[in-house]
């Protein structure tokens, strides 16, 4: 039984992804083996290719430098999830399929796939390299537990005799002295420790009636409900109104200190930031990074703390300079962490869609190693990590948009006679159209739009008929 024990995982493989690790995989099979390089080959199933390769080839990537090897993969067969690709054994179906490894050694090989076998149970990349390397991981941790961890990195390290190395996600412990069961022990220490931090609890926070639906809504407040499943709902007692919080006792401390300064009339906000981002700065450029924040915080108004061992930035300030201060400093990081650091502007419209449903597409992005803060009043997207993080979390973005604009729609009106015709008396033509079609449909003349969502072929069906409608009314026919 390998060390990171048993699971299945979901295939993914977008074609794009394939189609660009085909590249890759031919560059690997174009470089010339060196005469003390071995080869072999292992069996995979079409389903499974795409779990290698990952988003744009990033699993691949992580995979050949973590274990020095060639791996080339066979090109991605169009249909082969859905049962049409062709197979090693079955010419009309899906079937196993031979990727080829090379490497400088037998023991090199034997690392690489058993990493390969790691992935496709479902490890991360750069967990399963290091569990091979003897370390062990402590997975899915809220932002709450990493800095906990992280601000107590030096002395834990110290007392336990071991290494952490944290990403967006997760903790690998690595024994000084290699010895794997030393790492266990570390791991339930440091678990313990959590505990406390991560017990559930339930508290009230007071907030005045008239202020309590806009603190409910805060920018701050929704980042911090995506990161750790936090629970936030008004509440009305003979004592008053106010926020019940539902979390984790880090979670509970936090979103108190932001709901309390919200309700003094102060603007508070934070930025996460992937752990060890500040230290990969030089001496220097520290220096330049530390005044570009001082100015920051001189021509804001606001108090901007940059607390490395927590890997977060906090601002307080007056009501909207906050915000203002915060991205503003999205800008700074951009600019000294290009590689690291990204916002992505999302329309309005596609926000809930980006989230996902109970947030589900926001908890698969933050999968992906990065640290990720989703601004639904502003449409944007924060994203804090490693190259390739940042670019599996742009791939998958991409194919989310791809998708969104199959199953949305959005027409613009001539006039709002035109849409009072679509909506008809009492909303009977637009209630007939939308059980006709099996699609959601908004139409709202002031601001002169339709808009219709659903399945991308019944969303097509419904704007061929509302399109009729309007040539109608145009006296189109």
């Amino acid at each position: 039984m390998p060390r990171w024990g048993s699971g299945g995982a979901a295939a993914a493989t977008p074609a794009a992804a394939s189609a660009e690790a085909g590249s890759i995989s031919a560059a690997a099979a174009a470089t010339p083996a060196g005469p003390t390089r071995v080869h072999q080959t292992m069996e995979v199933h079409d389903r499974d290719i795409g779990l290698i390769i990952g988003p744009r080839g990033t699993n691949l990537k992580v995979l050949e430098e973590g274990t020095r090897c060639k791996i080339v993969c066979p090109p991605w067969k169009e249909g082969c999830k859905g049962g049409k690709g062709k197979g090693k054994d079955d010419k009309d179906g899906p079937g196993m399929q031979e990727v080829k490894l090379s490497g400088p050694s037998k023991e090199a090989l034997a690392r690489c796939k058993e990493a390969i076998e790691g992935v496709l149970m479902g490890e991360k990349p750069a967990d399963i390299l290091a569990i091979l390397d003897g370390a062990a991981v402590m997975k899915n941790l809220d932002q709450a537990c990493i800095a906990a961890l992280s601000s107590k990195q030096e002395a834990l390290e110290k007392e336990l005799g071991v290494r952490l190395k944290f990403d967006a996600k997760s903790c690998q412990i690595f024994s000084k002295n290699g010895n794997y069961d030393k790492a266990l022990d570390a791991k339930e220490k440091l678990a313990e420790q959590l505990e406390e931090l991560t017990a559930v609890d339930t508290i009230e926070v007071p907030v005045p009636a008239n202020l309590v639906n806009q603190v409910l809504n805060e920018t701050a407040l929704q980042q911090l409900k995506d990161q750790t499943g936090l629970t936030a709902g008004v509440y009305k007692n003979d004592k008053g109104t106010g926020i019940r919080l539902t979390g984790s006792q880090g979670a509970l401390e936090e979103a108190k200190t932001l709901i309390e300064l919200r309700s003094q009339g102060k603007g508070a906000e934070f930025l996460l930031l992937v752990p060890g981002l500040i230290s990969k700065l030089s001496e220097a450029k520290k220096a330049d990074f530390l005044r570009d924040a001082e100015c920051l915080r001189q021509n804001s108004g606001c108090d901007v703390d940059i607390v490395e061992d927590k890997n977060r930035v906090n601002f307080v300030g007056a009501l909207g300079q906050a915000e203002i201060a915060r991205r503003e400093m999205q800008n700074i990081l951009k600019f000294y962490f290009p590689q690291d650091c990204d916002t992505i502007e999302l329309g309005a419209d596609c926000v809930d869609w980006v989230a996902g449903e109970d947030d589900r597409e926001l908890v698969k992005l933050q999968q992906a190693g990065a640290v990720i803060a989703l601004d639904r009043n502003s449409a944007s997207l924060w994203i804090c990590g490693d190259n390739r993080s940042l670019t599996s979390v742009r791939s998958r973005l991409k194919n989310l948009m791809q998708q969104w604009s199959k199953e949305h729609v959005v027409i613009k009106l001539p006039n709002a006679g035109v849409g009072w015709q679509i909506i008809g008396k009492g909303g009977s033509m637009i209630q007939g159209l939308q059980a006709e079609t099996s699609t959601r449909i908004e139409c709202e003349p002031d601001l002169l739009k339709v808009s219709i969502s659903g399945k991308e072929s019944n969303v097509l069906n419904a704007k061929s008929k509302i399109m009729q409608i309007m040539m109608c009314a145009r006296g189109g026919w």
